[in-house]
């Protein structure tokens, strides 16, 4: 007979198999939908078909050795083998479909979670749980500006195969290198000056937003191994993502005041939205920058920019250098 006790290893495995099904039903119609299959048989077990088999980290799981539901807890990465295809399930994602419905209860009961504690510290952060932001105005290091000029990794990667893709054309029709390079400084130099006059003030003026509510809907890009930024309250990390590109609008109060915040991306995991209280349009979420943003013991921002994120800076800028350098250099030929 199995117990009722939440944790016992009997119901667990129960528990771990069942949701295994129901993110091998959602793999299988993520499959079927980009496909454009129009059948669809839901899966019951025993009726001959291979039972959706499930992988954390590469490694089988098997039902009732916790790692699924380890996984499913920390909103990692899973992937689903059904009907022979590999598709990988963010179980974040399915996590929160599956929020509020009795398979959800049990796993959450077996785990011993509370539903305020897994739509908070999961989803939505809580204001009084993360560290605490000294008031505005603070300062806002000179690294930091320097950082909230970078372009995303997808941005950075189109800008080089802007510039390689097309050499032929640059050395047939030499023109068309000035206009090109002319056009990219330019816009780079839009971009980068529109990010840092959004976010420095965000920066020096922001308070931590209570989010309340989460929407996410499937992109139609898809990823492979990716990096991207994903953050859990303060704490951002580097992750390279595999799946389809999700975009999410956050709901949430600064001051009293309601705003909206869209990240696109990989999903979104619960990470800090800093809003500035005198305009709650002005918005971001820390997992949008390449640096750090998790306040000190004094409340302020970090001074230091980390690797990656200095990286970020020089890629940016020394694009743009590299473009107003390649513009005048053509230029010069034209007139030479």
């Amino acid at each position: 007979m199995t117990s009722d006790r939440p944790g016992d290893p009997a119901r667990l495995a129960d528990l771990e198999r069942r949701l295994a099904h129901a993110m091998g039903e959602v793999a299988r119609l993520e499959r079927e939908a980009s496909a454009d299959e129009p059948s669809y048989e839901p899966y019951v077990p025993g009726d001959g078909r291979p039972e959706p088999a499930v992988t954390v980290d590469g490694a089988p799981v098997a039902a009732g050795d916790g790692r699924l539901a380890d996984a499913v807890r920390r909103g990692g990465a899973v992937v689903v083998h059904v009907d022979g295809h590999v598709v990988p399930v963010d179980s974040a994602t399915a996590l929160r479909d599956l929020f509020g419905s009795g398979l959800f209860a049990d796993l959450q009961q077996s785990l011993g979670l509370r539903s305020d504690r897994v739509e908070k510290d999961v989803f939505l952060p809580d204001p009084d749980k993360v560290e605490r932001l000294a008031p505005g105005p603070r300062p806002v290091p000179l690294g930091a500006r320097l950082a909230t000029t970078t372009l995303g990794p997808v941005e950075l990667f189109v800008l080089l195969m802007l510039g390689v893709c097309p050499l032929a054309l640059w050395i047939l029709v030499p023109g068309s290198l000035l206009v090109a390079a002319t056009a990219g400084a330019v816009l780079v130099g839009l971009r980068a000056t529109r990010l840092c006059r959004r976010r420095v003030p965000v920066l020096r003026w922001g308070e931590v937003a209570t989010v309340t509510a989460a929407h996410e809907s499937l992109g139609s890009s898809s990823y492979t191994n990716v990096p991207m930024r994903r953050a859990r309250g303060w704490d951002a990390r580097w992750e390279g993502y595999t799946g389809q590109g999700r975009s999410t609008e956050l709901s949430y109060t600064v001051a009293g005041r309601p705003g909206t915040l869209r990240v696109g991306g990989a999903p979104y995991e619960g990470g800090v939205v800093l809003a500035d209280p005198r305009d709650p349009a002005s918005a971001l979420c820390v997992s949008q920058l390449w640096f750090s943003v998790k306040p000190g013991s004094d409340g302020q921002l970090p001074r230091g920019l980390s690797f990656v994120a200095w990286l970020g800076v020089l890629l940016t800028l020394g694009s743009l250098a590299v473009m107003v350098v390649v513009a005048g250099w053509s230029l010069a030929t034209l007139l030479g």
